[in-house]
């Protein structure tokens, strides 16, 4: 499965670093968000390669987050919110300019405000997944049962399979913010060539 991925990742490396101009705010703000996403993506796999499993399952929370409020800012964030979350920092200002809202707001916007396999694939990762996400986020028991007992390969393929489903919605919504009709029909023959590694459910393609 980290071949199939990483083969994978081949294939989206000449889309993710297309040529990049963004005809609107919004959309430089969102691109620059699924570069945050692609390396959490990224980084999980690395980690997983190099036997460090629980780093690699603490990353799982990041990228779902990350890939979520990427698919937020462009289709569901209004205009007022980006004013403020793009408003210059004063020196030494560690809070945030804006707090955003938190998954479960932004998955009711995305429900009235994007495509509707959007807000039905991502919640339905979030609601099989999130209780486990907290625990290796927080330090919580699962962490601790991975270091006295190991993973399994079952749990790492599911681990690296939902990465690229993930990678590959950041990549479609790359496509989409970045309105280049040279992208039209990239994600298509991608998703259809490495369907292997990705999740049993999966959304329309591009």
């Amino acid at each position: 499965m980290l071949e199939q991925s990483e083969r994978f990742e081949g294939d989206l490396a000449p889309l993710l670093a297309h040529p990049r101009r963004p005809p609107s705010r919004r959309a430089l703000l969102t691109l620059a968000l699924c570069d945050v996403a692609v390396e959490f993506w990224v980084a999980q796999r690395l980690l997983i390669r190099a036997g460090t499993h629980t780093a690699a399952l603490a990353l799982v929370r990041l990228h779902f987050e990350a890939t979520v409020r990427a698919i937020w800012l462009h289709h569901g964030a209004s205009d007022e919110w980006l004013d403020r979350f793009a408003a210059p920092m004063a020196p030494g200002q560690l809070a945030e300019p804006v707090l955003g809202p938190n998954v479960d707001a932004m998955l009711q916007t995305l429900a009235k405000t994007a495509p509707p396999f959007l807000a039905q694939t991502l919640g339905a990762f979030k609601a099989a997944t999130w209780q486990p996400m907290n625990s290796y986020v927080h330090g919580g028991i699962r962490p601790v049962v991975q270091s006295l007992a190991g993973s399994t390969p079952q749990q790492l393929v599911g681990v690296l399979q939902n990465g690229n489903g993930m990678a590959l919605l950041t990549a479609n919504l790359l496509v989409v913010a970045l309105q280049d009709p040279a992208l039209a029909g990239r994600i298509g023959p991608i998703q259809q060539e490495h369907q292997a590694c990705l999740p049993p459910m999966q959304p329309p393609r591009t």
